[in-house]
């Protein structure tokens, strides 16, 4: 009887084990916080980025203290967020589904629905280049409330440029409700890449036109997370 229960609080704590590893990012690009080692930072944008305090912390999706804070500019059709990386050094991973990219969102103003893209990319290539040149591939999810966190799980949209190294990539670009002239304010936070087995499941959305324009070679500025900085094009 010993040697059943011992067998069975094992099997109980490898169960534990799995589950706490399930939900452990294997990276986190963006979270914002002081004190924390971000894998992206902050690059530029086509609107209007900054990090600011959470307007929700008493959501259990997403209390964190500091998030970050995107205004989508309405006259703008491919509206965007791009932050440098060094750490995916093997893009396959995410094209191939063995890493999924998740991010917390929330929005007051956007129409549930609303499309969101991540884009990896090469910019010493992007900086000059039209779509598709330099877009290594891009992942996207649509959100499905108002008012209240959620995290968003990002599904394989394409592959625009096979010809960029899986480990050339040095940028993440975030595009909001890409293809339309729209506003709206969105929150976002806790970047991070899962283990594919880990995250849901959720049918991507239909796909917005891909972009027939070049992203600006803009003036790089430095933000550090406890500091309330804004920058436009």
């Amino acid at each position: 009887m010993m040697m059943i229960n011992s067998f069975n609080l094992l099997l109980a704590g490898l169960s534990a084990l799995s589950s706490a590893s399930a939900v452990a990012p294997a990276l986190t690009f963006l979270s914002f916080e002081d004190g924390n080692s971000d894998q992206a930072a902050f690059d530029r944008a086509a609107g209007s980025f900054i990090y600011e305090g959470n307007p929700l912390t008493n959501d259990s999706v997403n209390p964190s203290s500091l998030v970050g804070r995107y205004i989508r500019h309405p006259a703008i059709l491919w509206d965007w967020s791009l932050f440098s990386t060094a750490a995916i050094n093997d893009a396959s991973l995410y094209l191939d589904g063995d890493l999924a990219f998740q991010m917390d969102v929330l929005t007051y103003d956007a129409e549930i629905g609303t499309q969101i893209d991540i884009t990896i990319e090469d910019t010493t290539i992007t900086a000059t280049e039209c779509f598709p040149l330099g877009r290594h591939s891009r992942y996207t999810a649509v959100t499905s409330v108002q008012g209240a966190w959620e995290t968003l799980t990002f599904s394989k949209l394409d592959q625009p440029d096979a010809g960029v190294a899986n480990d050339a990539v040095s940028a993440i670009l975030i595009s909001y409700a890409p293809g339309q002239y729209v506003s709206g304010t969105f929150y976002i936070d806790n970047l991070v890449a899962v283990a594919a087995t880990t995250a849901p499941t959720t049918p991507p959305p239909i796909a917005a036109p891909s972009p027939p324009v070049v992203t600006p070679l803009l003036p790089r500025r430095t933000q550090h997370p406890s500091q309330h900085h804004s920058w436009q094009k």
